[in-house]
């Protein structure tokens, strides 16, 4: 799949149109304003989850710089990327998982798509 052009349906997304953008810079529309996440990681799953769908389930695993995100809890949010333009509406939260080394210090975001 092509990671220069993204289906207009959130729905119709999926985890191959993330994999070759590991490592770009997206931006995190927040109330607080725009959030500098780096994508670190794509887990795509093995099979479709719902009775009729097509796409496979994918996580998208984002860090921010380190710093207090208290005030965004995470939510329904659009990213924006330089190439792509923008995803509107995906939901996405800070977590809490293992931070890989050569990831840097951060705080961790993700966002899955059933």
């Amino acid at each position: 799949m092509s990671a220069h052009a993204l289906p207009s349906s959130l729905y119709m997304l999926r985890g191959d149109h993330f994999s070759p953008l590991v490592g770009d810079v997206f931006w995190l529309e927040t109330a607080q304003g725009p959030l500098q996440l780096r994508l670190v990681k794509v887990h795509i799953g093995t099979a479709p989850i719902f009775s009729g769908s097509e796409r496979c389930p994918f996580t998208l695993t984002f860090i921010s710089p380190p710093g207090d995100y208290s005030a965004c809890s995470g939510g329904m949010m659009n990213l924006r990327h330089a190439r792509l333009g923008q995803v509107q509406g995906p939901f996405i939260a800070p977590c809490v998982a293992d931070i890989h080394p050569s990831w840097g210090p951060g705080q961790l975001w993700s966002a899955t798509f059933t």
